[in-house]
């Protein structure tokens, strides 16, 4: 009884992976806006990013270069979402 129990829980393990129905590569093909004037919600940036905003990769330090005064808001989005306007 205690293999049929081990044997269910590795089977279980094993495949656990095989079940994710979406895989986000986190270290590249992102896009980076910023919303001083805190659009974003409203204009839906969620499901569909600006066209203005820019390509970057993760990790990424949005308050260095040209952001580096800049205090507020900002988005990350995955631009293989990006949805065409």
């Amino acid at each position: 009884m205690k293999s049929l129990v081990l044997g269910a829980i590795i089977s279980v393990i094993l495949t656990a992976p095989l079940l994710a129905t979406t895989r986000v590569d986190l270290d590249r093909d992102w896009l980076f806006r910023t919303d001083p004037g805190q659009i974003g919600e409203k204009a839906n940036w969620q499901k569909n990013p600006p066209p203005n905003a820019d390509s970057i990769s993760v990790p990424h330090t949005w308050n260095l270069g040209r952001h580096d005064g800049y205090l507020g808001k900002a988005w990350y989005f995955n631009a293989a979402i990006r949805t065409p306007r």
